[in-house]
């Protein structure tokens, strides 16, 4: 029995806005990258045939979302990591269901949830499994034991709006158990975005179709995304952004 115990925070890296807009594409194979880990499932994919219809040349596969010094591995020509990874869409999607889980259930653990949510596994009948094998239902959310992988910039150049970011309030910490176990407990500490539907809009540009994140950086004078000048405003109000739990698309 004990009083007090420290919450173990884990020492993410911190992304600005533009390297997370680096990744809003399709993958280079010229270079070796690889497609997001939940393939046809992806949900950069499944937004595009939303909204424009199932055979819009807007929809894509996201690209596999790498941190700084993963990236810069990669460049350095030292490979990819041993399992593939989501995309950043994807990443954000599944951190957003993990704090609504945390949120709604005060018994929930990473370990006990529906979906497998462990970064590794032992083997089973194929003992030299591929790296770039397709990916499987049960593994779509073996990443989620160690979200968040990284932390944002706030109200700073090439950073964030605070209303894109998760909104983790008091009752997370004082109801949920996971916000005291594990890596979700980063969650209390360190800026994460949220995942919204309506901050992503899809782009036809030179190299092909890519995502622009709209309305919540930092940078953005209107918060639109729309590209008026901070000196000449549209005549219409701002719509205000969607409620901090929201994952419609």
């Amino acid at each position: 029995m004990f009083e007090k115990a420290s919450v173990q925070v884990a020492d993410v890296p911190i992304i600005p806005f533009s390297y997370d807009a680096s990744y809003l594409r399709p993958p280079n194979a010229r270079i070796g990258e690889r497609a997001c880990a939940c393939g046809d499932k992806c949900i950069c994919l499944f937004m595009a045939n939303l909204r424009h219809g199932q055979d819009t040349p807007l929809a894509f596969t996201g690209t596999e979302f790498l941190l700084p010094v993963e990236r810069e591995k990669f460049l350095a020509g030292n490979g990819l990591p041993a399992r593939r990874k989501k995309c950043l869409i994807c990443t954000r999607y599944f951190q957003n269901l993990l704090y609504i889980q945390c949120r709604t259930d005060p018994n929930f653990k990473v370990s006990s949830a529906p979906l497998d949510m462990q970064v590794f596994g032992n083997v089973v009948g194929s003992p030299t499994a591929n790296e770039n094998d397709p990916p499987d239902l049960a593994e779509l959310g073996r990443t989620m034991a160690e979200l968040p992988m990284s932390a944002s910039t706030v109200h700073a150049r090439d950073g964030y709006r605070p209303e894109a970011m998760l909104f983790v309030d008091e009752q997370f910490a004082t109801t949920s158990r996971a916000s005291r176990e594990g890596a979700t407990a980063t969650l209390m500490w360190k800026p994460t975005v949220r995942f919204c539907s309506s901050h992503y809009r899809y782009v036809m540009g030179e190299d092909g179709p890519h995502i622009v994140q709209v309305g919540i950086g930092a940078d953005d004078p209107t918060g639109t995304g729309l590209g008026f000048s901070s000196f000449v405003q549209p005549s219409a109000g701002v719509v205000a952004p969607s409620a901090a739990l929201g994952m419609s698309l």
